[in-house]
């Protein structure tokens, strides 16, 4: 600690001895006698030893510590002394362990007042992780029921990460999802249910024969293949000593049953994941990609086996909403995708979860009515539907347009599923908003050959189908001589096909696109029928009737 700070502490210390001169000491003695001195001793560990001893005697008197504590923290943070500002924030965390506000405002403090003094993303990122880590790993260790604690870190989860409200977020992004791809590289839900099979059957793996002989060969070599910690350290430095261990197939076959129960040990040990708890949110309020923000806000959200139905009747609003954004931001940007041969790697749409939202939305509707449900009810049938169809799931898409023209096509004549999801394809294209019509033919286009390069074939065919349902409707609609009538259709798939080629892809997407050219047919035959859970009020491949009750003194659904 500089100079400065030591000063300061012995200016506390003088300060509060003095103040302790008018305390009861009878009343301290009692206090200790009860168990007090064992409890304070543990809430002081990681503090100076003049600052410890002094909250020792104090007992009571250690707000008056943490005051002054506190205020030379923002005093730092104004000067830009940020290292000295997590110091001191740890000291008073450790001072009032069990002050939930104390967790919540050291931890937003890290993430927004002291990481937007850093211009490199990369070092924003490292202040939100830190953030991150001192709520998780400290203050639910100390406060594990509070739900201010809990609400904090769930909205780091989505507002840092999650959300566009640092210009970094793209780098968050990808560094949260790199982090967690050491326990979960698939990050679906077979991968967590064989992590917990693996946690659950330890004793049995390492009582078999070849892995008992690993782990023997490993010792011999100072390495010990038992410490979890330690091999997930040995893999992530790509040690030497490991690729000379496993020479041979079936060495790597069993150290790689092996490593299953690493990653499930670091899982729970690093991030604080609970296997059963993960499983049952991911059952309940998911599917979700565990390898993104969006599982884990949920997780930490959702306190104990509270099932999906019982939180749709829960009264803390606020819980609630953080729950559904995490639904939303998991639908719209959800799904991690990594394309080995290329190298590229990006998010897109979780699919599967947009049953489990329609619930939600359908819930507040019966339920707790209002204008603004009432919009946020339309807007996401209206962008689900677009979405769905862009990737190449037009009956799904289909049926959600059946549940809107429930409740929302009084007075719209003629509002055929075709015009509703060309008026609505700017949801599903980059930054949301209505362009030109050439424009948003493009835009499709280039998510169609995106989805080539990346093999995705129904992202491919779902865009392809947006765009010339786009494109037929102006050709409908605009006179030949008029100057908005776009040119053929063959035409603007060359063309955007020449300005992607030509922007430098990688040369496996590269190699794709001109493979496949010719295959990006628009009107090609959907694949599948309809695939995930589409909400209840969505049975047996059609509506099922369910419109939305309202008073007659509601307001009425809002109309375009």
């Amino acid at each position: 600690m500089v100079a400065s700070s030591s000063k300061f502490v012995r200016s506390v210390v003088v300060v509060a001895l003095l103040a302790a001169l008018v305390v009861n000491m009878r009343m301290l003695q009692s206090r200790s006698s009860k168990g007090d001195g064992e409890q304070a001793a543990v809430e002081v560990q990681n503090v100076p030893p003049t600052l410890a001893l002094t909250t020792m005697a104090l007992g009571p008197l250690r707000g008056l510590i943490v005051d002054g504590l506190w205020w030379r923290m923002i005093q730092h943070q104004d000067e830009g002394r940020f290292f000295e500002t997590i110091q001191l924030t740890k000291w008073i965390t450790a001072l009032q362990p069990r002050f939930e506000q104390v967790w919540a405002f050291s931890a937003w403090n890290l993430a927004y007042n002291v990481a937007y003094e850093f211009p490199d993303p990369e070092m924003r990122w490292k202040w939100t992780v830190r953030a991150i880590e001192l709520l998780r790993d400290d203050g639910l260790r100390y406060c594990p029921d509070s739900a201010i604690v809990r609400g904090e870190l769930v909205r780091l989860f989505l507002d840092r990460i999650g959300t566009r409200v640092d210009a970094g977020q793209e780098t968050f992004r990808q560094r949260w999802a790199a982090d967690m791809m050491r326990f979960l590289p698939k990050g679906n839900q077979p991968e967590l249910l064989m992590l917990r099979e693996a946690l659950r059957s330890k004793d049995k793996l390492f009582e078999e024969e070849a892995v008992r002989e690993l782990l023997n060969a490993a010792r011999v070599r100072q390495m010990d293949f038992s410490n979890a910690e330690r091999v997930m350290w040995l893999v992530k430095n790509r040690s030497e000593d490991v690729e000379t261990l496993l020479d041979s197939p079936s060495r790597r076959a069993v150290f790689a049953r092996l490593y299953v129960w690493v990653r499930a040990s670091e899982l729970e040990r690093v991030m604080k994941i609970n296997l059963d708890h993960a499983i049952f949110v991911d059952r309940e309020y998911g599917p979700f990609d565990w390898r993104l923000s969006q599982a884990h806000a949920v997780y930490w959200a959702v306190s104990g086996e509270v099932s999906f139905q019982e939180w749709l009747t829960q009264q803390d609003g606020q819980r609630q909403i953080m729950v559904r954004q995490a639904m939303e931001q998991s639908f719209d940007q959800g799904r991690f995708i990594y394309d080995p041969k290329s190298g590229y790697s990006g998010m897109t749409n979780n699919l599967a979860i947009v049953g489990k939202i329609h619930d939600c939305y359908d819930h507040l509707m019966d339920h707790s009515f209002s204008p603004t449900v009432d919009q946020l009810h339309k807007a996401f049938l209206e962008r689900a539907a677009v979405i769905l169809y862009s990737f190449n799931r037009r009956s799904a898409a289909r049926m959600l347009y059946g549940h809107y023209k429930e409740d929302y096509s009084t007075g719209r004549k003629g509002l055929t599923f075709e015009r509703f999801i060309a008026e609505n394809m700017h949801r599903a294209l980059e930054g949301g908003a209505s362009g030109s019509e050439k424009t948003m033919v493009e835009s499709a286009l280039f998510q169609a050959y995106l989805g080539v390069a990346l093999g995705d074939r129904d992202r491919a065919l779902g865009y392809a189908n947006l765009a010339n349902l786009a494109w037929e409707r102006n050709r409908k609609t605009r006179a030949e001589d008029s100057p908005k009538r776009l040119p053929p259709f063959a035409e603007m798939k060359k063309s955007v096909l020449q300005q992607l080629l030509a922007v430098g892809v990688n040369p496996a997407m590269a190699g794709r696109l001109q493979e496949k050219e010719a295959s990006l047919e628009a009107d090609g035959e959907e694949v599948g029928e309809p695939k995930g859970y589409l909400g209840d009020s969505v049975e047996g491949g059609k509506a099922s009737g369910h419109a939305h009750k309202r008073d007659a003194d509601s307001p009425q659904p809002s109309q375009r």
